[in-house]
């Protein structure tokens, strides 16, 4: 297994251990991850875990993020 694919699988198992701790569900995690691939002026690897209970948490984290990427993007960067 790759370095990279170890460390993948380490956000995901630790976003699984994270959901299940404060939830009782292993699967309510959205896992993002970021690195020089998605974002160029970035070098190293970096994930966002992100605990989610509810439709209405998981609609507001992706409009945040939508809103964020789109000021991002219409800046140029």
């Amino acid at each position: 297994m790759a370095d990279s694919d170890k460390l993948g699988q380490f956000y995901y198992d630790e976003a699984q251990r994270l959901a299940a701790h404060h939830t009782g569900n292993p699967q309510t995690f959205i896992l993002i991850e970021s690195g020089s691939a998605v974002c160029k002026h970035k070098a190293s690897r970096q994930a966002h875990i992100f605990i989610i209970e509810s439709r209405w948490q998981k609609a507001w984290l992706f409009s945040v993020l939508g809103i964020k990427n789109t000021v991002l993007a219409l800046r140029g960067r």
